[in-house]
């Protein structure tokens, strides 16, 4: 199983990766998220192994690339675990951090949803890793992890549509 993993909340992580690793999974993670992987001995291959590029803009572009893309609707990656950078209402341009990679990756699992797991909250990781561990399918928990990040995608679009319609 080949993971995909690029979180702004690092909550949880380190024992989500532990219990990923220990299952057999490989971890592949965008830059920051390689690094806190790495920096706690948890194995992680970085995003451009894939792609063959390094992040650009500041970190601002590094998960849009069709490779990656690829291989989520090739089923070569089989979950995809992201949370997004927030939307700070009390930024003067909270659309300045508006994460867009991110969610083109929980899109691209939703849209796979039959073969890829989509995760985007820490609090997904327990029943995840149980089911790890009992190397439990996950076919009944595809459908409904992928209505979770449906609803999580719409709320954060309607951050965004709040700010605009306000400005």
């Amino acid at each position: 199983m080949k993971v995909l993993i690029s979180v702004y909340e690092k909550e949880g992580l380190k024992s989500f990766g532990e219990k990923l690793v220990a299952s057999g999974a490989k971890i592949i993670a965008t830059p920051g998220t390689h690094r806190y992987l790495q920096e706690n001995g948890v194995a992680a291959k970085c995003t451009s192994s894939i792609t063959g590029f390094e992040e650009l803009l500041d970190g601002k572009i590094k998960t849009l690339h069709p490779a990656l893309h690829a291989e989520i609707s090739e089923g070569k990656i089989s979950m995809v675990v992201v949370n997004l950078m927030p939307i700070e209402r009390e930024d003067k341009n909270p659309l300045k951090n508006m994460d867009i990679g991110g969610v083109s990756l929980i899109r691209s699992g939703v849209k796979h949803y039959e073969d890829v797991l989509v995760i985007v909250s820490p609090q997904q990781y327990g029943d995840v890793a149980e089911r790890l561990i009992k190397d439990n399918v996950f076919k009944a928990m595809k459908q409904e992890y992928a209505k979770i990040a449906t609803e999580y995608i719409i709320e954060y679009e309607m951050k965004i549509l709040s700010y605009l319609v306000e400005k």
